[in-house]
Order: C-alpha cells, then sequence, then structure tokens
C-alpha cells in the first residue's frame, strides 16, 4: 500500500462518484462489489460483498 493509505483514513472511503478522487476506492473494491473498512491501527483491511 502507498503510505498515504497508513496515514490518512479517507484513502479508504468507499466512494463510487465518478467525480471523485480517490479512484483506488472507484476503479477498484467498488467496482468489483466490495465496501473497504479499514483500522490503521492494527493494519487492517475487511473487505464485504454488497447487493448490486
Amino acid at each position: 500500500m502507498p503510505s498515504s493509505a497508513y496515514r490518512h483514513g479517507a484513502w479508504w472511503n468507499n466512494e463510487d462518484d465518478p467525480g471523485s478522487t480517490h479512484s483506488q476506492s472507484r476503479l477498484g473494491w467498488m467496482a468489483a462489489g466490495y465496501t473497504a473498512t479499514a483500522d490503521r491501527t492494527t493494519q487492517q483491511v475487511v473487505f464485504r460483498r454488497f447487493a448490486r
């Protein structure tokens, strides 16, 4: 992960708006049908599938 993913909680925002600056969520996990919940303290991320 890039260092910004550890420093900034906003990196993990679940945004699928085409105007969003968080392309990692829009083009990554959101496009695959998942949301992400990050715990930066334990450096773990939980991905959950959502209904389309």
